[in-house]
């Protein structure tokens, strides 16, 4: 009995060590096809980008590279749009790290759509790509995030609970090792990578597009338009009432977490700007706001706050509930040049 318990663990030892071979070959981001076609693009191109934008949806639809440096001066930077629909905080703190160490680019300014770093959670969660970069580290760095929001116990419980089975599953499932050889196999995608190329990673919402789901959503706003109304208060209710009034608690470990960042860029000759997007949810201002205010004033831009940028919050510029048109993406990136340039 011994002699078989042996063996069997010996078996599953040695399977696990197989099933971790791939990883070690793949890059960073292999389990995200639009960061993986986006970081292929510029491990590849002969240009050297020295600016970039990081985030989600929000990045990606709304920031233009191309009309960011222009409105810079010329020669003054040579942008790209890092943006990725869908990641979550935990990538975008991977992508700092990788981009500020790329050999392949002369990094000095690094934007990112201030990120949390919640256990993955959402229809994302249980597939590759939520898996993909859920290991040890960024397991105990959504821990400490978690335990220092300010929910229940038993809530603190579930969540331990779920982000343990998560962890799990990025170590020893074989759907996820079935993808990792199939991304040695075939690469990058092709489509992705091509698409990289037009724009500088650029992609504005477009209200003739051929996209199901971008017209969904589009039409979900024209349907009802009061939206935007809320999407508006709620931003003013955050921004603009007395703090002690409303008592909003900083995560003091995302604070912490976000100033390391900042140092790391420092020490590699690169500035992180932190940016607070407009026509997020409340309930994102709410857990972010806190922790802005600590972070260095040369560090931070709220282009969300609507007694200063209302017009974000207008159907005029507006594709959907949650995002610009192709409009309201140049009036966010004049902003940003324009915030950018008071604290340079």
């Amino acid at each position: 009995m011994k002699k078989f318990c042996l063996k069997l663990l010996i078996f599953f030892a040695v399977l696990f060590a197989i099933m971790q071979i791939p990883r070690m070959l793949l890059p960073t981001f292999w389990g995200n096809d639009i960061f993986d076609s986006k970081f292929a693009y510029l491990d590849n191109t002969e240009n050297r980008h020295d600016t970039f934008f990081i985030g989600t949806s929000r990045i990606n639809n709304h920031i233009n590279p191309i009309f960011f440096d222009k409105l810079m001066g010329k020669n003054s930077t040579y942008s790209f749009n890092l943006g990725c629909p869908g990641s979550v905080g935990l990538e975008k703190r991977m992508a700092i790290k990788e981009i500020i160490n790329s050999p392949h680019h002369d990094t000095k300014l690094v934007f990112v759509e201030l990120p949390h770093f919640a256990v993955p959670h959402g229809r994302n969660a249980n597939t590759t790509r939520g898996l993909y970069f859920y290991n040890l580290q960024n397991w105990i760095c959504s821990l400490r995030f978690e335990f220092n929001e300010h929910g229940t116990f038993l809530n603190k419980f579930y969540m331990f609970k779920n982000s343990l089975s998560f962890l799990l599953k990025n170590i020893t499932h074989y759907n996820l090792f079935k993808d990792e050889v199939l991304r040695l196999k075939n690469g990058t995608s092709k489509n992705r990578l091509e698409n990289q190329t037009k724009k500088l990673g650029f992609h504005a919402l477009l209200e003739g597009t051929s996209n199901k789901g971008e017209l969904k959503r589009r039409q979900e706003l024209l349907n009802d338009t009061t939206i935007l109304d809320k999407r508006f208060k709620g931003a003013n209710r955050v921004f603009n009432t007395n703090p002690e009034k409303l008592k909003l608690k900083e995560n003091t470990f995302l604070t912490q977490e976000l100033n390391n960042l900042i140092e790391y860029g420092e020490k590699n000759s690169v500035r992180v700007v932190y940016l607070l997007l407009p026509k997020s949810a409340e309930i994102n201002y709410e857990v972010a706001y806190p922790t802005f205010l600590n972070l260095p004033e040369k560090n931070r831009i709220n282009l969300a706050d609507p007694e200063k940028y209302g017009d974000f919050y207008k159907l005029e510029y507006s594709f959907d509930r949650a995002h610009l048109n192709k409009k309201g993406a140049n009036l966010l990136t004049k902003a940003i040049v324009e915030e950018y340039k008071e604290i340079m």
